[in-house]
């Protein structure tokens, strides 16, 4: 099996969705096999267990299992590449964008989607999974090598790999550190040096890159933005935007929606 492939399945118990997504969609242009397609998340959650996915589009209320349930149960696996999920839903509610963000979701998409926005959605995926592939083609570690010896690119594309699925948490250098199973002043100079900056400040403008895209395609609160975007408290939010951006939230929402 070339594991190169991107493989995509389809979860949704609407039988006109999941018909639309599957025959609508160029698939091969896209350079993506969709490999299955399921009715509820419990359906998925048994191809799962034992197949590579690299992308999964799914409702999030089914009978069954829940979207929600089928991502929290695929985050219990062991896989070198976070899956990337696009949640569907026909309900506008903070607390299922706020727990899909949790999940580690790159989008929270309204129903009903138009074929070009859902492939918009996809080539991002795909993007960010050919990017994964090139960094670690020639970066596989031998199992005996320590790991303080591991080469560099792999130690940062693994370190970007924790941060991206988790940047809307509390997330602290020592976390990732503890995860890769090196010292944490180690990490935070190999950091700097191959990414530009120190660890905290790419957190930051991760989270408020983040925060644009919210600000811009939802209708979500300044502060439940900031809430989902990683941001303990409102001012703190808005000080960091302020800084990074040269204005406020409200207004960056008011000149670019």
């Amino acid at each position: 099996m070339n594991q190169d492939i991107c493989r995509a399945i389809v979860v949704d118990d609407e039988v006109w969705i999941r018909e639309g997504i599957q025959n609508n969609l160029d698939w091969s242009s896209l350079n993506i096999q969709l490999v299955g397609v399921f009715e509820n998340g419990l359906d998925a959650w048994e191809y799962l267990e034992s197949h590579d996915v690299q992308i999964i589009i799914s409702d999030i209320r089914m009978p069954e299992m829940s979207g929600l349930e089928m991502a929290t149960r695929l985050m219990s696996l062991s896989r070198p590449y976070p899956t990337k999920i696009f949640f569907l839903s026909g309900y506008d509610d903070f607390k299922y964008v706020q727990e899909a963000i949790r999940l580690g979701a790159i989008d929270y998409l309204m129903k009903p989607i138009g074929i070009e926005e859902l492939t918009r959605v996809l080539q991002r995926g795909k993007s960010e999974w050919d990017h994964w592939v090139k960094a670690n083609r020639h970066n596989q570690p031998k199992l005996t090598i320590d790991n303080n010896e591991m080469p560099k690119s792999f130690q940062i594309t693994n370190a970007l790999d924790i941060i991206q699925t988790r940047f809307t948490e509390e997330l602290q250098l020592t976390d990732v550190a503890d995860a890769l199973f090196i010292s944490p002043n180690y990490l935070s100079r190999l950091f700097r040096k191959e990414m530009g900056m120190p660890f905290q400040d790419y957190i930051g403008c991760l989270r408020i890159d983040h925060a644009c895209k919210l600000l811009t395609t939802s209708v979500l609160k300044i502060y439940e933005v900031g809430e989902l975007s990683g941001f303990s408290t409102a001012r703190h939010f808005n000080d960091k935007f302020q800084k990074l951006k040269g204005i406020s939230p409200g207004d960056y929402r008011r000149r670019y929606s």
